[in-house]
């Protein structure tokens, strides 16, 4: 659910930044960009377009109604609650590998998404400041 965050988060900020320039504080810039009313899906495909399949496998595997089936898939399969669905904080198990390498391979997509955007954000600072000069 985090890491689902930190990718909207992510676009957010990077089109917010762009596309509000002339105001000076951050959370005003947000707050334009709130207005605009536009979707999670379309925001994030405007600041990389493969980031959608990650933003879409996190909300449907991890966050929506599939999260609370595959609870209960692994407790029929592997014959106990998985450390992850109870609301208190347990150890992973080894029986749990499965999805804590699914969510390393998650976090991987995200650096290489946040490192590419991050230098999206340069070049277009670099080409507004260009243009001030």
């Amino acid at each position: 659910m985090q890491l689902r965050t930190l990718l909207e988060q992510l676009a957010k900020c990077y089109l917010s930044d762009l596309r509000y320039q002339d105001l000076a504080f951050f959370q005003d810039k947000m707050m334009k960009l709130e207005a605009e009313k536009v979707s999670s899906t379309r925001t994030i495909e405007s600041v990389e377009p493969k980031a959608v399949s990650l933003w879409s496998r996190l909300s449907n595997d991890w966050i929506h109604m599939k999260y609370l089936n595959r609870i209960v898939n692994v407790v029929l399969e592997r014959g106990d609650v998985p450390g992850y669905g109870l609301v208190i904080p347990i150890a992973y198990s080894e029986t749990e590998l499965p999805e804590i390498q699914e969510l390393g391979k998650s976090i991987a997509d995200y650096r290489a998404m946040l490192a590419k955007t991050i230098e999206k954000w340069k070049v277009q600072v670099d080409i507004q400041a260009s243009i001030c000069e």
